[in-house]
């Protein structure tokens, strides 16, 4: 798939930034039934993991940091 990904990247950041959706995405990816929103909490990462890679999106649900 060809494309911007810088623009892929920010859409992506922007739909994560949305408590609901952000807890959906965790449940997907930990088989679990989170029904709260207000059980996650949107995270800012300065600086990312790496020098090298920018990372916009972070939440944390059940004391769990998501990348």
């Amino acid at each position: 798939m060809n494309g911007n990904r810088e623009y892929k990247s920010d859409v992506f950041s922007m739909l994560m930034e949305d408590k609901k959706r952000a807890l959906q995405l965790y449940n997907v990816m930990n088989n679990s039934s989170h029904e709260n929103p207000d059980e996650v909490e949107i995270k800012t990462l300065d600086g990312g993991i790496s020098l090298s890679i920018r990372n916009d999106s972070a939440f944390v649900v059940d004391a769990r940091l998501s990348i």
